[in-house]
């Protein structure tokens, strides 16, 4: 099984369905462990809330000079139509950024 396979099989059906797929020898595409496996459970955190590239390391100059408009119509037309893609009152990263090091790479004021 490849990445893309696991990826998509995830995606449809959670990482524990698919671990009990396997380990019941439904996913004729994995190859089982050479040894026998000593977990009995298992822990999945998923944690949002961390800072995003574009208040990190990715500043986005055309994004400060929209900041307050909607979405252009020649980048909203290619957007799909859903509910989560807000495309009204762009939002700029609040931080202000300085290039470092050798390679002048733009670094957010929220690292020291």
């Amino acid at each position: 099984m490849n990445r893309r396979q696991f990826t998509k099989l995830t995606g449809v059906i959670g990482v524990g369905a698919w671990s009990s797929l396997a380990l019941s020898g439904e996913l004729e595409t994995l190859q089982r462990p050479h040894r026998p496996a000593t977990a009995h459970s298992v822990i999945m955190l998923f944690m949002s809330g961390g800072p995003s590239q574009v208040d990190t390391f990715d500043p986005k100059p055309e994004l400060a000079k929209l900041e307050g408009q909607d979405v252009p119509d020649s980048i909203a037309r290619h957007v799909p139509k859903i509910k989560r893609a807000g495309l009204k009152n762009l939002m700029a990263s609040p931080w202000s950024f300085q290039n470092f090091g050798e390679s002048g790479m733009p670094i957010s004021e929220l690292f020291p």
